[in-house]
């Protein structure tokens, strides 16, 4: 058995939650509606419906990563403000597939 330090075992945690929350969330992007989860306070997850998006939002602004869909993109960017009044947003539009980016999606 190997043994895990506690920076292992929280980064465990992390990851399972993590994966918890995308499964969570993911089952309520059904439709065009954007549900979102905190995964700690600077942290959020998005689901859309053409994939979900990952953001770290702080005082400087908001990094996304994801595949945000272009109708989710007027909802994403309110809760942004509500958490941030840096009006600077990072997206990296990452899809697996082309058509699912819908171009820039909006941003």
């Amino acid at each position: 058995m190997i043994a895990l330090g506690k920076p292992a075992h929280r980064h465990i945690r992390v990851l399972l939650g993590l994966a918890l929350a995308l499964t969570v969330v993911f089952a309520s992007a059904a439709d065009n509606r954007v549900g979102v989860t905190e995964l700690a306070p600077n942290l959020l997850v998005f689901a859309t419906s053409s994939g979900n998006v990952v953001a770290s939002v702080g005082p400087d602004g908001a990094f996304l990563v994801g595949t945000p869909s272009a109708a989710s993109t007027q909802a994403i960017s309110k809760i942004l403000a509500s958490r941030t009044k840096s009006p600077f947003r990072y997206v990296v539009i990452a899809p697996q597939d082309l058509d699912h980016s819908e171009g820039d999606a909006g941003w």
